[in-house]
């Protein structure tokens, strides 16, 4: 430790006076006689002078030979004062502070080792550590080079006074703000998942699966894997089923060993269980399947109730909504088939009927014309004409002449009933209009003949009754039957009023035709003058009328139908007339009534004046608004149909237009309407110069926005309609195109099957995929290999090697997060064009090159290893006869495809090896055969020679027998 400066003074007088005799006693040395102070054995007192205590250098210092503690010196190459503590000599001046009181040694710290200067050291390793409890740090806290700073700097984790916390950022605007990326570990049942309160919301427990909602996914995931659910409890329940997408509330939750099934909507596919290769659109879609496989539903509720089914197409809402175990049935439109339970309907725009199997339904009863193009095949499938059945048609009427038709009866007949001629399963003629005299005519038929009262006869004998179905026809006085002759009724006695003079008024159907001075119907006086309603006409026509009786004049122009130009209805032809003054082309004065004056007048200048008898202009309505079939025309204030202010600003359905044309309202165009273009060339045509962000809505040219906010109802924001049934007709209906600098990029459009369809001049469906090494470079078309889902041009011990697309017609796994620098566009299907080294054969295999450079080699199918076989990428679909690196068009698959070769590529090996090995023990036996074949012979041939040899051992022996006995 240091001492303070007033023991150094104390220590240097004490030096100065230790050879004193009289050190005993105390001394004062000072100027003014006073006594030494009682504590003081030397007391030196002045007030211009100091003590001077022995000077020397630093050799002169350390050669002082065996030095008394506390012995005294100035260094004067030091400046300083030095004292020996016993041990060494140490600098009094050294590490001096404002602190003269309290100096303080040299502390230092290595490790857990605290060392004081020319001191000991203490171990703090055995000290019990901080907890970091309540108390304020004054710095920011260095963690092994990293900080914990509240500064404003950006170094490490920085904690803002309003407790945001930012990391590698020192102006967090959220509570938790990072400005590089944010690693999970792998995803266990206690590790790697992210959860929202209690419940789990983001994880990829299992291969290859990805969760993301509250309770989505689960830990005890098994099978193969390769799951996406994303929404509250999607796949929640699913512990083996593999190949599944949910994307949607409650989709596919109870599902557990369903694969291969696409369930997107609320609930869509709630229930299911076991069913596979289900693909769903809609919310509740498929929400009540449990086992059935490889339906599709597109549309809320399509399908809802289906449970076992299988095989079902459902395209539109509550389609087949019913269905619980039918299959193979197809339904088009909003609620087609809702109520079939059967098989192998289908049904489109119809709603069928239960239990109905094997059934083709289009329309329904609310349809008046089915319109089918081209031969129509009943019972065939190869129609010569246009209708063509191969069976029996049943029907209640035909229409046409019937000509071609066979197998109906003949022999038809012709009767009379009252005035109505009607021909055996044929149609009638009332031949009542006939009698023009109103005398009632009666026609008789005797036999053959047909005769009128008071009137000739005709022979029908002549007509050929036998004919298939006859049909009687009227035109004009000709009476004729179909396929016979006619009969001209313009010979039967009548009156045709011709020039003669009527006695009496003639009656017209109840109506009359009078000139007797009465006031029904028509009255004609001696000068030709015409009343109607009046017997006293005053002009060439004169109308009278009363409330009761309706319009006096009603000129009815709707049955007109002519080609061309059409006559006016009502014609005032003033040419003749020459009048000093102006014309008035039609007057009505309504001076008489008690309403006052009013008039409605046309001038010889074509204006037309309404409540003023003096318009100034084509149409002047003075002294009110117009009204339009209930509508208004206004200038009082009023809101009342159009309104015009006094700036010309025009309102519709308001009074208070803010723009030049405010309206409050629907509106209708008859033309086309421009919004930023005068020549609009569309119904709609809008146009605007924008730029910008593109996820900033401020910059597009057209903006639909949907301000419900209500998500638990129906909504929608763009509706798109065909009025025609577009089915079997592929590029009739083309809902949207892409247009990029006038050349068309793509576009949505219906297909054969009535159904919407994307087409696009990209030729792959590809994901983005992070980089493993976000510094790597990596190229359009270069090989890659897959990491846990992450690529690297590095192929060696990948999960899968693919390639780069850059014409992707589908990308999805897209990243909006402003990290897509960190990825790439791979392709998992399709076709691309690879970098690849060397001579291709269309055909070849494309497979890594195996020197992670990114390039790829092509591998004649009977040459591939199995080696190789995991690092296919795809194959050629064209060939390159140059060695230099180029792209080469390849067709690509899932990349199991490859996993798939490599297995069988092992498999044949296998069976290669087994079969190599059966060839060489058959041969082996073989030769054992042979080696067996030709000792057998040996041994023939040897026993051959025994069995001669025996032989004639017998003989020999009977001979001797023989010539013994005798």
């Amino acid at each position: 430790m240091k001492i303070r400066n007033s023991l150094r003074l104390s220590l240097f007088l004490f030096w100065t006076m230790a050879l004193a005799a009289q050190a005993a006693a105390q001394v004062a040395i000072n100027q003014d006689n006073a006594s030494p102070n009682p504590s003081a054995m030397l007391d030196v007192k002045s007030s211009d002078k100091g003590v001077l205590v022995p000077r020397m250098t630093t050799v002169q210092r350390v050669a002082i030979a065996s030095p008394a503690t506390g012995l005294l010196v100035f260094d004067e190459t030091t400046g300083g004062f030095w004292f020996y503590n016993g041990t060494i000599w140490q600098d009094l001046s050294a590490d001096a502070d404002t602190d003269p009181a309290n100096e303080l040694q040299n502390l230092s710290l290595s490790g857990a080792t605290l060392s004081i200067e020319n001191g000991n050291s203490v171990d703090l390793a055995t000290l019990p550590g901080d907890n970091f409890g309540n108390h304020t740090a004054t710095q920011n806290l260095n963690l092994s080079g990293n900080y914990l700073s509240g500064d404003g700097d950006g170094e490490g984790v920085f904690v803002a006074n309003n407790g945001n916390v930012g990391i590698g950022t020192a102006s967090p605007n959220e509570q938790l703000e990072l400005t590089g990326n944010f690693r999970l570990p792998v995803t266990t049942a206690t590790t790697g998942a992210i959860y929202s309160g209690g419940s789990r919301f983001v994880h990829r427990y299992g291969t290859e699966n990805f969760f993301a909602g509250i309770e989505a996914g689960n830990f005890a995931i098994g099978g193969f894997g390769s799951n996406t659910g994303v929404g509250y409890r999607a796949l929640t329940s699913n512990t083996s089923g593999s190949f599944n997408t949910a994307l949607g509330a409650g989709s596919l939750w109870f599902n557990t060993s369903g694969n291969d099934n696409t369930a997107v909507g609320a609930y869509a596919l709630n229930i299911n269980i076991s069913g596979f290769a289900n693909t769903v659109m809609g919310v509740y879609a498929l929400g009540s399947n449990v086992s059935g496989a490889n339906n599709t539903a597109i549309g809320r509720d399509a399908l809802a109730l289906n449970s076992t089914g299988s095989r079902n197409t459902a395209v539109g809402r509550d389609g087949l909504v019913d269905n619980v175990s039918g299959s193979d049935n197809v339904a088009i439109g909003y609620s087609a088939g809702t109520n079939t339970t059967g098989d192998n309907n289908i049904l489109i725009g119809h709603e069928g009927v239960a239990g109905e199997n094997n059934s083709i339904h289009l329309g329904n009863n609310t349809h008046t014309k089915t319109l089918l193009n081209g031969n129509v095949g009943i019972g065939t499938t190869a129609p010569g004409s246009a209708l063509e059945v191969n069976g029996t048609v049943t029907a209640t009427t035909f229409a046409g002449d019937g000509s071609a038709l066979t197998g109906i009866p003949d022999n038809q007949t012709l009767s009379l009933s009252g005035t109505t001629l009607s021909i055996q399963d044929g149609n009638s003629v009332n031949l009542a209009g006939i009698d023009t005299d109103t005398d009632d005519q009666t026609l008789s038929l005797s036999g053959t003949t047909l005769s009128i009262q008071d009137g000739n006869s005709v022979n029908l004998a002549g007509i050929d009754t036998d004919t298939d179905d006859q049909t009687l026809s009227l035109s004009g006085t000709t009476l004729s039957i179909q396929d016979g002759n006619s009969v001209d009724l313009a010979t039967l006695p009548g009156d045709n009023l011709g020039n003669h003079t009527s006695t009496q008024n003639l009656k017209l159907n109840g109506n009359w035709l009078s000139g007797d001075g009465g006031s029904e119907g028509i009255f004609i006086n001696n000068s030709g003058n015409v009343g109607i309603g009046t017997n006293n006409p005053n002009a060439k026509m004169k109308v009278t009328t009363d409330a009761t009786a309706g319009s006096a004049l009603l000129l009815n122009y709707s049955g007109l139908n002519l080609l061309g130009s059409a006559p006016p209805a009502f014609k005032i032809d003033g040419s003749g007339y020459n009048a000093g003054g102006s014309v008035t082309g039609i007057e009505v004065d309504l001076s008489g009534a008690t309403a006052g004056s009013m008039y409605a007048a046309i001038f010889n200048g074509g204006n037309v004046g309404i409540g003023t008898s003096t318009p100034i202009a084509r149409l002047d309505v003075g002294g009110g608004n117009i009204a339009l079939n209930g509508g208004w025309v206004s200038r009082d204030g009023g809101n009342e149909g159009v309104f015009v202010n006094a700036s010309g600003d025009v309102g519709i359905g308001t009074a208070s237009p803010l723009q030049k044309l405010s309206v409050a309202g629907s509106a209708y165009f008859t033309n086309n309407v421009g919004i930023g273009i005068n020549a609009p060339i569309n119904r709609l045509d809008v146009r605007e110069n924008v730029t910008g962000v593109n996820n900033n809505a401020n910059n597009y040219v057209a903006h639909f926005r949907n301000t419900n906010t209500d998500g638990t109802q129906e909504q929608g924001i763009l509706h798109l309609q065909f009025d025609a049934d577009l089915s079997g007709n592929p590029g009739n209906g083309n809902w949207i195109q892409f247009i990029e600098n006038g050349l068309s990029k793509g576009k949505i459009e219906n297909n054969n099957s009535g159904n919407v369809q994307y087409e696009t001049n990209g030729a792959d469906y590809a994901e983005s995929l992070e980089r493993l090494d976000h510094s790597e470079q990596i190229a359009d078309g270069e090989v890659v290999g897959v990491y846990g889902g992450k690529i690297s041009k590095r192929t060696d011990g990948a999960d899968w090697v693919m390639a780069v697309s850059d014409n992707a017609a589908v990308l999805g796994n897209a990243i909006f997060d402003g990290t897509e620098a960190n990825y790439e566009s791979i392709s998992f299907i399709g076709q691309i064009p690879v970098w690849v080294r060397g001579i291709v054969s269309k055909g070849d295999y494309i497979v890594a090159s195996g020197l992670n450079d990114g390039m790829a080699i092509a591998v004649s199918p009977i040459n591939i290893t199995p080696e190789q076989g995991s690092r296919i990428v795809g194959r050629a679909w064209e060939s390159k006869e140059s060695t230099e690196v180029a792209r080469v068009n390849t067709v690509v698959g899932l990349p199991e495809a490859a996993s798939t070769t490599l297995a069988l590529s092992r498999r044949v090996e296998a069976q290669q090896d087994e079969i190599a090995t059966l060839k060489a023990q058959v041969a082996a036996l073989q030769a054992q055969n042979n080696s067996l074949t030709s000792q057998n012979s040996t041994f023939e041939k040897r026993f051959a020679q025994l069995e001669a040899a025996l032989q004639a051992m017998k003989s020999e022996v009977d001979n001797n027998v023989s010539t013994s006995r005798k």
